[in-house]
């Protein structure tokens, strides 16, 4: 069963699929990583897909510790499982307490993250936006609307990967593209 070991000594398990750009999945707190199957059968035909079971979530490593858990070990995590596996940056995607552990990468880490997905959360304490409680401001998507939505990203992310590689653009350009986020 292959693992990592993050910084603090917490094995994490995971499992991998496909050649090609990286996407790390992060996982609801419901789920582990197999909630991500769906997206690794699709997106393991042009990318490299990782998911990885959080701490606390058999076969990965539960410390007893209260202090070996925060949001900011959490997303902390990412950067292990990415440094584990020798790579520079990657896609990550999360879904609920994964999509908030992803927002909370990139506020960390935001040279590792070529972009950031999240999902079906409240993230009212990232993004400082929303009322208390009110998460109206988000809209509800059936799971076809969410692979369409997700798809169609990955596919425009990879063309701007593409043109800031050929140097059509600048990192700029990509955050403030209205294309990525409709």
């Amino acid at each position: 069963m292959p693992h990592i070991t993050t910084d603090d000594g917490v094995k994490l398990h995971y499992e991998e699929a496909g050649r090609g750009t990286p996407i790390v999945f992060v996982h609801e707190f419901a789920g582990d990583l197999r909630s991500w199957e769906p997206q690794f059968s699709h997106f393991s035909r042009r990318y490299r897909c990782i998911a990885y079971n959080a701490r606390g979530y058999p076969p990965s490593g539960v410390p007893r510790p209260r202090s070996k858990y925060s949001q900011a070990i959490v997303a902390d995590d990412i950067a292990d499982v990415l440094r584990h596996l020798g790579l520079r940056k990657a896609h990550v995607v999360g879904s609920s307490m994964g999509g908030n552990t992803a927002l909370h990468f990139g506020m960390r880490k935001p040279r590792l993250a070529l972009s950031l997905t999240a999902t079906a959360g409240n993230f009212e304490q990232v993004s400082g936006r929303l009322n208390r409680g009110d998460n109206t401001a988000g809209k509800l998507l059936t799971e076809k609307e969410l692979y369409d939505k997700l798809n169609s990203t990955v596919t425009r992310l990879d063309e701007l990967t593409k043109n800031l590689n050929e140097g059509k653009g600048t990192a700029g350009q990509l955050l403030h593209d209205t294309k990525l986020y409709d």
